[in-house]
């Protein structure tokens, strides 16, 4: 018994998961493990989706690594890591030609490296293991 369509935004969903859950996973092995169900996505759509999400998550992962050298309080850091996952997801999720078709309302979402531009705007350049001191 079929139990239904699934909408592009959960396909996106349960593909982000596989990937969080094994980064080194390809785009060929999610779509023969989701042929034939529900989930299952165009191959260009797919293609196009792995590889933002994974591009977008290891720059999610040098940003926090960046704030983690920093003064900022361990709130904000949790914070800036969550909208950092966010702004991943939603930019692969949203820069697919299926997504951008559903995107009628033509939203921008900034890339990570946006997110980190703007926090770090007038900090100078930083490594992964430089200290970044933050004044209210």
């Amino acid at each position: 018994m079929r139990m239904g369509r699934k909408s592009y935004s959960q396909k996106c969903a349960a593909y982000a998961a596989i990937i969080k859950a094994n980064p080194y996973i390809s785009a060929n092995e999610i779509g023969r493990r989701y042929a034939g169900t529900d989930l299952a996505m165009r191959k260009q759509d797919r293609n196009d989706f792995v590889k933002g999400y994974k591009d977008q998550r290891s720059s999610a992962d040098y940003f926090k690594a960046s704030i983690k050298n920093s003064d900022m309080t361990v709130k904000t850091q949790l914070k800036l890591s969550r909208m950092a996952d966010k702004t991943a997801y939603y930019h692969a999720k949203n820069n697919t030609r299926k997504g951008k078709a559903a995107n009628t309302k033509n939203i921008i979402f900034p890339t990570v490296e946006a997110l980190e531009n703007k926090t770090f705007n007038r900090v100078p350049k930083h490594g992964p293991n430089t200290y970044v001191e933050f004044y209210g």
